[in-house]
């Protein structure tokens, strides 16, 4: 099922999707003591409703990958109270409000970082 261009509130299907990986910085402490939980990530993906999940990091504890699904017009996915998957707000405001619900930095590609300023 593919929504009609435009529509608001209208369902989507997997193929209107891709994904987009960001990196979290889990060590959120001036002094490097304090990595972020997997349990206090999850918890914030499943309260903004976020079609993301994590990846094993590739050696590096510090940082956590984070695929998001996505559209091209840059709208994240989230599901809605019944598990259908709607396009939500665009890919800065997903990524600012996750910095500054974690308190940390995330970096969205080799010349991007954001932080929970925003």
């Amino acid at each position: 099922m593919t929504a009609a261009e435009g529509a608001p509130g209208a369902q989507t299907g997997p193929e209107d999707w891709g994904q987009l990986t960001v990196m979290v910085v889990r060590d959120r402490s001036p002094v490097g003591w304090h990595l972020l939980r997997e349990k206090e990530l999850t918890d914030q993906l499943r309260e903004q409703q976020l079609v993301a999940a994590f990846r094993e990091s590739s050696g590096r504890p510090d940082l956590a990958p984070l695929r998001l699904a996505v559209r091209q017009d840059g709208a994240v996915a989230v599901a809605d109270a019944d598990g259908q998957v709607q396009p939500g707000p665009q890919v800065p405001e997903v990524i600012s409000a996750l910095a500054k619900a974690w308190n940390t930095i995330i970096l969205v590609d080799d010349r991007v970082a954001i932080g929970p300023a925003g």
